[in-house]
């Protein structure tokens, strides 16, 4: 459920996200105005009438909102969201106790509204999610890909030239390199299944895999996210040359920004435990068991399909931190779980008992970038060496590290202020994690340090300026150095932008394709 909701929140980027990237390059293509209309396109709203400007009602990605009847049946919820928006200064109705309509008019504000002030607007939120309506199912990029690789014309013919090939780890690129500029030819790749180590079933897998390789026709496109993409990279001799020749690997490029650059933000959180469940999750197994009355009622349900309809983030509240530089950079979200971070088997432990809740903060417009993606190995099925370098292990230039800091401390402590001036409607919430031990200000910041984690790594291959000699790509997503190979992906960003990093990424993809076929034109 949590997991879910952090896949699935589409939450539209900063502005100045875009304009940077205009800015840098060179291109007016990249502008936030320009950049707009991706979102449009991929977009399928369902929360909003479709005479509403800057919103797309045809895309191939539904959004939707958590129904708030959930909220309503739950006292033990409605309570908390009623704290979280008295706290973030919203004026509170009595109204809004027992009717849907209250509760809207608290909390239905558009988070990816257009306007030239919502960058700056603060306050409580519903987060809109990628759930498809009305069958309440979850969605994304995958069904997308599915839906066109089963795609078929009038007469029964494949629409689209697509395949998926599954157990395949790219282990290389191929050039040509009889010309001054190398030109990417295809990929080599081996078969086989859990071939990848970061694969927990890797140990098991006693096959070395099948090799292969594919030609392209045109161009070859990385999309291997923010590891594999600078892994790919290096192991096809494109890199720094230092670590290249350290692994004795021939560069055929030296873009010594590949690997570099790694960024994510710092979430934290504050746990709350109740005496008495939730009733929006007391009688979910979460299918950890049989039966589940939850699946049931999905499943059947006909006027109300009840807590599985959504993925349990009910509301987030947008926070300017006291160390911000210009725009709010802080998201708080609550959800019903005990979440103290990931770890193996972290969504049983969450979800086993339902009198926990957990404030899930995030702080945005991180300011390091010192994050590294290193070779571990010449052989493609090791895992690269990830080093993130947070706070002061990485970027400290102009208190970077302590800015950053401050304003994770300033979200839990806004959490704190939640669960203690809660009006328990239904039981009020002892703080279980950090602990009232972990008292504010250096004890907090402390724990942050040893706590804090991420989980949107980004930007080890970016785009930059020509003059920029870590700029791995051009404003076209191009590889620089070498012909017919671009990077589409999480690492393209030379900055992590926005609150969640799903939804730029669908922008920047779909940015891409048209730069692609008007190239192949």
């Amino acid at each position: 459920m949590l997991a879910n909701a952090f896949l699935n929140s589409t939450i539209y980027p900063y502005e100045h996200d875009w304009n940077h990237l205009a800015s840098i390059t060179g291109n007016d293509s990249w502008s936030a105005d320009n950049m707009r209309r991706y979102f449009e396109r991929l977009e399928k709203n369902r929360y909003l009438p479709s005479s509403v400007t800057g919103h797309g009602m045809d895309g191939w990605l539904m959004t939707s909102l958590t129904d708030l009847r959930l909220v309503i049946e739950d006292q033990k919820l409605l309570s908390l969201i009623l704290a979280a928006a008295t706290a973030a200064g919203k004026s509170v109705l009595e109204k809004v106790i027992t009717t849907v309509t209250g509760l809207g008019e608290v909390l239905l504000r558009d988070l990816n509204n257009p306007s030239p002030t919502r960058d700056y607007e603060t306050g409580p939120y519903q987060v809109p999610l990628a759930v498809e309506l009305p069958e309440h199912r979850r969605t994304g990029p995958r069904d997308f890909i599915l839906n066109t690789v089963n795609a078929l014309n009038s007469d029964g013919s494949r629409k689209y030239h697509l395949d998926v090939q599954l157990n395949t780890l790219v282990s290389k690129v191929q050039f040509d390199t009889s010309a001054p500029e190398p030109k990417a030819t295809g990929v080599e790749y081996l078969t086989g299944q859990s071939l990848y180590r970061a694969d927990p079933r890797a140990s098991r897998t006693s096959s070395l895999g099948t090799p292969g390789s594919v030609k392209a026709s045109r161009e070859v496109i990385l999309a291997a996210g923010s590891f594999n993409t600078p892994q790919l990279l290096k192991l096809s001799g494109i890199g720094p040359q230092k670590e290249l020749s350290k692994h004795g690997i021939e560069t055929l490029v030296n873009l010594p920004g590949v690997g570099s650059n790694l960024q994510d933000r710092y979430e934290t959180g504050v746990i709350g435990q109740s005496p008495t469940d939730f009733v929006l999750t007391e009688k979910c197994t979460f299918l950890y068991s049989r039966p589940d009355p939850c699946l049931e009622q999905w499943k059947n349900g006909t006027l109300f399909k009840g807590t599985y309809t959504t993925n349990g983030i009910a509301i987030a509240v947008i926070r300017k931190s006291s160390a911000a530089d210009d725009t709010p950079d802080l998201l708080v979200s609550g959800a019903p779980v005990k979440f103290p971070g990931y770890y193996p088997n972290y969504s049983y432990e969450g979800l086993k008992e339902s009198n926990h809740w957990t404030w899930i903060t995030l702080k945005a417009q991180s300011r390091n970038n010192a994050g590294t993606v290193e070779l571990r190995s010449t052989n493609p099925r090791d895992t690269p060496v990830i080093t993130f370098n947070y706070l002061d292990t990485g970027n400290t230039t102009d208190g970077a590290d302590e800015k950053d800091l401050q304003a994770v401390h300033d979200a839990m402590e806004f959490s704190r202020t939640i669960f203690r001036d809660l009006v328990p409607l239904d039981g009020g919430f002892t703080e279980i994690w950090p602990g009232s031990n972990v008292t504010a200000g250096s004890k907090l910041k402390d724990f942050i340090k040893r706590e804090a984690w991420g989980h949107h790594a980004c930007c080890t291959a970016p785009i930059g300026e020509d003059s920029d000699p870590k700029a791995v790509l051009d404003s076209d997503f191009r590889v620089r150095g070498v012909k017919g190979l671009r990077v589409v992906d999480a690492s393209v960003f030379p900055k992590i932008p926005g609150y969640y990093i799903a939804l730029p990424i669908y922008i920047i993809s779909e940015k891409a394709a048209d730069v692609i076929i008007a190239d192949a034109a």
